[in-house]
């Protein structure tokens, strides 16, 4: 059980993981791309090991998953897409 929210950096080394869970909808899809792109330039060593998605969200979790780059590199080639 938590014993509250943190103040930590998403991915920091605080024993805490970070995840992300993306939902449906193609406009809604498009809209998280460029919320995640401003977490990637705001929080630029981000680190999410933890991704799913449904729907259109969940086409987004892969692509993000499965480049191997920085968050804000994976999040400025995936808003491009959109």
């Amino acid at each position: 059980m938590s014993d509250g929210p943190t103040n930590s950096e998403p991915g920091s080394s605080d024993g805490n993981s970070t995840g992300l869970v993306l939902g449906g909808g193609g406009a809604r899809a498009a809209y998280q791309t460029g919320v995640m792109e401003y977490v990637g330039e705001t929080f630029p060593r981000a680190s999410v090991p933890l991704m799913t998605g449904v729907s259109a969200g969940s086409i987004n979790a892969a692509h993000l998953a499965a480049d191997p780059g920085p968050w804000a590199h994976r999040t400025g080639r995936l808003t491009s897409y959109w």
